[in-house]
């Protein structure tokens, strides 16, 4: 699983230069919802298996829902947004925020999240190490690294992630 995300990171970022450089005069929000419609339906699905550990049966309909996206007029629309909510993440780090959150707050990650740490930003850290890094900078805070889950933690580990947050709410 994890060669085939970083495979398939390196396409994406081989198929984003080649549009850069064969369309000097798109914007990158262009270039990005471009390669996004050129997207195939297996390129689609491995978009979705990134988010998972283990791609789960009950994830199916999320694939069949993007393919149908693909077939209305509202999909060049959505091809457009995404490129522009990853910029939003981008302009707006929330990592030099975290210090100012007070409150009693519990961190979750899925140890094989293969998304975060994003290997484009932050290629020497793995995924423990940036779960690490932000529980230092939110005071008191808990961590909860749970295994077999990736970026989708919550769905791939459901009783351990529920678990979690009901002994966090009771100390």
């Amino acid at each position: 699983m994890e060669g085939t995300l970083q495979s398939k990171k390196m396409e994406f970022q081989k198929m984003y230069e080649t549009a850069q450089n064969n369309a000097p005069t798109m914007t990158d929000n262009e270039m990005e919802a471009t390669q996004i419609k050129l997207q195939n339906k297996q390129m689609e699905l491995q978009n979705f298996e990134a988010n998972f550990y283990i791609w789960p049966y009950d994830a199916e309909y999320l694939y069949r829902e993007r393919l149908f996206l693909r077939e209305t007029v509202e999909y060049d629309g959505w091809c457009r947004m995404i490129p522009k909510c990853v910029a939003a993440m981008l302009d707006e780090p929330v990592f030099g925020k975290l210090e100012k959150i007070t409150i009693p707050t519990l961190i979750i990650f899925g140890e094989n999240d293969g998304l975060i740490p994003n290997t484009f930003l932050h290629k020497t850290l793995n995924t423990q190490q940036v779960a690490q890094l932000a529980q230092s900078k939110i005071p008191g805070s808990r961590l909860r690294l749970l295994p077999q889950a990736g970026h989708f933690v919550h769905w791939e580990q459901m009783a351990l992630t529920n678990q979690a947050i009901r002994e966090f709410l009771e100390e």
